[in-house]
């Protein structure tokens, strides 16, 4: 306690005060989404080492207008930059525009707000994940010997108006598309809400249990036990076929367990430590990062689920 005092008068005497440590504000999608774990714990990190203040600020579920308030609410506080994950990428730009011109820095993390003033990406090429996991789909089919005239597809998406996931499904489409022909028979949008993801499914399958192939844009219906979703289940054991974007251990279970097909994976720890690192860099220094940074895609089929399960550690004892 006396150290911190001491340190500030000596500095005061030299005519110098120590610098005001930045202040990054990352704005994820909502604050009870899981699947934002990683890059919280990689931000902070990356901050630790830098020697960064870090804020973790969102609303508590998905919600734009949420992210518009508290967009708003930093930008009164002037805090010196903001990486923001956008729930809706055209009613967003204003507010990040709003932010530029009043000399904050911003960047986009995991769903992009192209057309804007944000400084830069970190995330996945959410079409190539798409693409990936509809040619990975025509493997398992050609694996399984199923044939049939036409697919019928039900997809399950979050947000209605997020980039991302719009991304994932016209990717997939574009890879299946000449080599199966599909229908794609309903788009359903559970808004980034596991529960309502999980009513979607059973009540679905319940009304259509004749849906061929079930595509899960993000893996919200797994965040929970698998007994959540009997009718699932029974839909999977029977040949329904389920592939989907997102690893993490209890959707890594399920597909040991033959529930689920495939899945193609993003590396949010990466989209953390890269987008805190070169936003600080670029206020520090003034060095404009590139305009889109990749951070990669990971699959998991039959040769790694067993590494990945050791990898994927469950959430809640992390």
């Amino acid at each position: 306690m006396v150290v911190c005092p001491l340190s500030l008068s000596l500095s005061v005497s030299a005519g110098k005060l120590p610098p005001k440590p930045l202040t990054i504000a990352f704005v994820p999608k909502s604050l009870d989404n899981p699947i934002f774990l990683d890059t919280l714990e990689a931000a902070q990190k990356e901050a630790r080492r830098l020697g960064v203040r870090l804020e973790w600020v969102a609303p508590f579920t998905t919600s734009t207008e949420g992210q518009i308030k508290v967009v708003k609410n930093l930008i009164q506080r002037r805090v010196d930059g903001i990486i923001i994950s956008a729930n809706d990428s055209n009613a967003l730009k204003e507010i990040i525009n709003k932010a530029v011109k009043s000399g904050i820095a911003v960047a986009t993390f995991d769903s992009d707000v192209p057309g804007s003033d944000r400084l830069f990406y970190v995330g996945t090429d959410n079409w190539r994940a798409g693409y990936e996991l509809g040619k990975a789909l025509l493997q398992v089919l050609k694996r399984k010997g199923i044939k049939t005239e036409k697919y019928k597809v039900m997809v399950l998406s979050g947000g209605k108006e997020a980039l991302n996931l719009k991304k994932r499904v016209k990717g997939f489409a574009k890879a299946v598309e000449e080599e199966i022909d599909i229908e794609i028979k309903d788009i359903l949008y559970c808004n980034d809400d596991f529960q309502l993801a999980n009513e979607l499914v059973e009540n679905y399958i319940k009304s259509h249990p004749d849906i061929d192939i079930i595509l899960f844009v993000g893996g919200w219906p797994f965040y929970v036990p698998p007994d959540a979703m009997p009718r699932f289940q029974k839909w999977a054991r029977q040949g329904g076929i389920a592939i989907g974007i997102d690893i993490f251990y209890s959707a890594l279970v399920l597909q040991k367990e033959g529930m689920i097909q495939y899945l193609v994976g993003q590396d949010f720890s990466g989209m953390g430590q890269l987008s805190l690192r070169y936003l600080v860099r670029f206020l520090r220094s003034g060095q404009k990062p590139p305009v889109i940074i990749k951070t990669g895609i990971e699959h998991a089929n039959t040769s790694n689920i067993d590494r990945l399960l050791k990898v994927h550690k469950p959430w809640g004892v992390r």
